[in-house]
């Protein structure tokens, strides 16, 4: 059957560009993938996109003609964390947001904050983030202390505070 010999090629526009797009056994770097493509022959195909600091993200690919345009793939970015070990129960407020204090206990109880990043649509900026955070203790807002991070998506980072 002739159309069972046919090959056709698919690329893929892929975010974050340090990402690895796999079609079934064959595997190359996202922008390889997107100028070269796979030829892959009609029917269902195994897909799946990784990138060290995103969920890994699967689908079946159909290929049943010639792709018209590159398809396009974006990946989550996986959460980051930050890890805020003090010796007395306080309030953190991050970039200067009084609305949305998180509540800290003491010793490292609930002191660990979860930091989102998105979906890797852009390289521009979203795979590290400043943040600026305030730490008061609960029984006296008059005393803080701030530190300054950088996140990058899948990042535990660690801040120790003391208070008198």
């Amino acid at each position: 059957d002739a159309e069972e010999r046919e090959i056709y090629t698919y690329r893929f526009q892929v975010q974050p560009l340090a990402a690895t797009v796999v079609v079934g056994d064959a595997s190359m770097p996202a922008p390889r993938a997107a100028r070269q493509g796979f030829d892959l022959p009609p029917g269902r195909h195994k897909l799946r996109v990784v990138s060290a600091r995103c969920h890994p993200r699967e689908q079946t690919l159909r290929v049943d003609g010639p792709q018209s345009t590159p398809r396009s793939l974006a990946l989550d970015w996986k959460d980051a964390r930050i890890q805020i070990d003090t010796n007395r129960p306080a309030v953190v407020y991050l970039d200067g947001n009084r609305s949305e204090p998180y509540p800290i206990g003491a010793n490292g109880n609930n002191a660990s904050i979860r930091v989102p990043f998105g979906r890797a649509d852009s390289d521009r900026g979203s795979s590290r983030k400043r943040l600026r955070l305030e730490i008061r203790p609960r029984d006296n807002l008059q005393l803080r202390r701030q530190h300054s991070v950088v996140l990058r998506p899948g990042e535990q980072t660690s801040i120790s505070v003391n208070f008198p």
